[in-house]
């Protein structure tokens, strides 16, 4: 890692700016950099196993989880992260954001290297926080490579010009190898509360749940810095994350909306999934049959899907061959091959080109190179078939709407991604004026006994940018969600008329 950027932290909150978006970096790590051979399969299989275990039955994680703005890109395009405050006085952490899982958590001041918590991590230490308050409810999260166990704390946070009191979350006191890699300091779920393996609600959820959000959504520019990054560790800006606005400037043309399908969202099992119309590859469509669900998670780099449709993809490239080893999840192709994909979502085409689904040369004379969609299968049955990651994320600009539950894509501007110099990175906090009583938390009266919760404290939304309009109320929402699906399969094509029109809200 670069020694200037291992030194530093995100800059700590400045109390004097309004901000609705943190800038994001990104960790290296990537295949394209450096990576060849055995280590390019056992990364590959790393990143194939995390999937897997994500997206497993219930029965294997029924007691598991897996688990900006401005983005911190590490390396690139493995991992995005950015920064947020916990505690009083604040604590400054940089945390993965993974809107495939909705469990928080950041790594403890107890986790020693001996418990898988490398030096160079950042660590809550919640003795110095007055607003902790700590139980014993033990959590085990478990990921495809790697696992945390702790318990559940309570403490305010904060993140983008937002802040929520008495949120809940995890502190981890142990690590299995691999599950974190400094700078960062935790993972945020950006799921439904459904998905949450601890029943914690997600802070953006919060927000919106409340109506503290001007517009009740979150969007992402993701950077690619595949041809910029020299060292595995490197980081780089890695573009926006922007909470509770759609602002206008990140993305060009019009936003088109899909549908969050009821088996997900908001009362089903929590994933961002929608439905995909149709998938071609090079020009040659694919038969998905029952097969069409997709997740958009920016917490998986890859794309992965159903072993068929996979074989299938991989059919219309020239040579490709199905891996063995640490890539049998994956297969290989001459590197010299065509190969694009095209997902459409909502009669609208996104295409992914081979710079984006070429993983890097298996040998140093690049002539087989490895895809980046591999099978992920023995998913559970109430799963996405799809999971489209970072691979397919940072060629779009990416919006996930709460109510009405939706998810949609538009073009990034042609001036591409905005992206913020190192030395400006932060998370910007404002003072609010609106009035607000904390109610006493559950954990406060169980820390002095040691009981586990007997409830989960209840949050409270403090601090929201200043200046913001705040959402309608639920009895409007509701009204205008059920407008929404007297359109049925017209809903997403009549919302993105609407926000065409300015009246998203």
């Amino acid at each position: 890692m670069l020694a200037l950027v291992m030194a530093q932290k995100t800059p700590a909150p400045d109390e004097n700016h309004t901000s609705l978006s943190l800038w994001l970096d990104r960790r290296a790590s990537h295949p394209r950099n450096g990576l060849q051979g055995d280590a390019l399969a056992a990364w590959a299989q790393r990143e194939a196993a995390r999937v897997q275990q994500r997206y497993a039955p219930a029965s294997e994680h029924a007691h598991e989880a897996r688990q900006t703005a401005a983005l911190a890109d590490y390396g690139p395009d493995s991992f995005y992260f950015a920064g947020l405050a916990v505690g009083t006085p604040p604590q400054e952490y940089n945390v993965v954001l993974d809107t495939g899982s909705a469990d928080f958590w950041l790594a403890d001041a107890q986790c020693q290297t001996e418990d898988g918590c490398d030096a160079n991590l950042q660590r809550y230490n919640t003795s110095a926080s007055s607003t902790c308050r700590v139980s014993s409810t033990p959590i085990h999260l478990k990921y495809g490579v790697g696992e945390v166990d702790g318990t559940l704390v309570s403490d305010d946070v904060k993140v983008a010009g937002y802040k929520v009191a008495n949120l809940t979350f995890g502190r981890a006191n142990r690590l299995g190898e691999r599950t974190l890699t400094a700078p960062a300091a935790g993972v945020m779920g950006l799921g439904f509360q459904t998905l949450s393996t601890t029943g914690t609600i997600p802070f953006w959820e919060v927000l919106a749940s409340k109506g503290k959000m001007q517009d009740a959504v979150f969007s992402f520019q993701l950077a690619s810095n595949l041809d910029s990054i020299q060292n595995q560790s490197d980081i780089l800006p890695g573009g926006t994350w922007t909470l509770g606005k759609i602002d206008r400037t990140q993305f060009r043309g019009e936003i088109s909306w899909s549908a969050v399908l009821d088996a997900y969202g908001p009362q089903g099992n929590g994933f961002w999934g929608i439905h995909m119309d149709t998938l071609k590859v090079n020009g040659e469509p694919i038969e998905l049959g029952n097969q069409s669900t997709a997740s958009i998670d920016t917490g998986t780099t890859l794309l992965g899907g159903p072993s068929a449709l996979v074989a299938q993809v991989y059919a219309s490239v020239p040579g490709a061959v199905r891996g063995s080893g640490d890539l049998a999840q994956y297969y290989t192709f001459p590197c010299d091959a065509q190969f694009n994909m095209t997902f459409v979502f909502n009669q609208r085409p996104w295409v992914l080109t081979k710079d984006t689904l070429n993983l890097g040369g298996l040998t140093s004379n690049n002539s087989q190179c490895v895809g980046a969609v591999f099978v992920a299968d023995h998913l559970s049955s109430s799963s996405p078939a799809w999971v489209l990651g970072d691979s397919f994320l940072k060629t779009v600009y990416s919006v996930f709407s709460y109510r009405p539950p939706l998810v949609g894509f538009a073009q990034l501007p042609e001036q591409g991604v905005t992206r913020a110099s190192l030395t400006s990175l932060a998370t910007h906090v404002e003072t609010s004026t609106l009035p607000t009583t904390i109610v006493a938390s559950s954990v406060e009266q169980l820390v002095n006994t040691g009981a586990q919760f007997a409830t989960l404290p209840t949050p409270v939304v403090e601090q929201v940018p200043t200046g913001l309009h705040l959402a309608p109320s639920d009895a409007r929402a509701r009204a205008r969600v059920a407008r929404i699906h007297a359109y049925g399969a017209g809903a997403a094509l009549m919302w993105s008329a609407y926000a065409a029109l300015g009246m998203f809200w």
